[in-house]
């Protein structure tokens, strides 16, 4: 379950946001895609979304259209 945090406690996807970016702050202040929205409850909220990985599309990318 990923949680928005910024730039509000109830900073979130909606649930009609399918596909909404979830991203991860770097150290050296760069920012990585990890997720994106699949589903989760009305907004406004600071609850769990479920969302979808997205560490190997660029694998299932390259597979879907080799």
């Amino acid at each position: 379950m990923a949680v928005g945090y910024a730039p509000a406690a109830d900073t979130s996807a909606c649930l009609w946001d399918s596909g909404a970016p979830y991203f991860r702050e770097n150290a050296d202040g760069t920012q990585t895609l990890v997720s994106i929205e699949s589903d989760g409850p009305a907004c406004p909220h600071s609850q769990g979304e479920t969302t979808q990985r997205v560490d190997r599309l660029a694998d299932w990318i390259r597979q879907t259209t080799a």
